[in-house]
């Protein structure tokens, strides 16, 4: 089963991530699968990455459903997310999740994601 497990100070400075942000592994028994960033300060603010050699295998999804859990527990019930336009599996994860185009501009993508 996959989870979230917070990083320590120690642990972001060996992936050299800013110590200020809220980083997470995602793990399958111990298998490292990703990280994701999710930040609740004046706005939200999240990042997934899955490691190349995971990918394809429906990960994306499951770690962007572990942050929607997370975030719901903030009493949070949705947010905006932009991203490159050229991010399609980005795309595909946030709307297979709920989320609804908002605006194209610039070459980035908006999308608001009910929780």
């Amino acid at each position: 089963m996959e989870k979230l497990f917070k990083m320590s100070d120690v642990e972001k400075k060996e992936y050299n991530l800013p110590i200020r942000d809220n980083y997470y592994f995602f793990k399958s028994n111990e298998e490292l699968l990703g990280f994701a960033k999710i930040n609740m300060l004046e706005k939200l603010d999240i990042y997934i990455f899955i490691l190349e050699e995971k990918r394809g295998n429906g990960y994306g999804n499951e770690l962007f459903m572990k942050v929607l859990e997370n975030i719901k527990e903030y009493g949070i019930d949705s947010f905006e997310i932009k991203f490159p336009l050229n991010n399609v599996i980005m795309a595909r994860i946030i709307e297979k999740n709920g989320g609804i185009e908002e605006t194209r501009i610039d070459n980035y993508i908006k999308y608001i994601v009910f929780i």
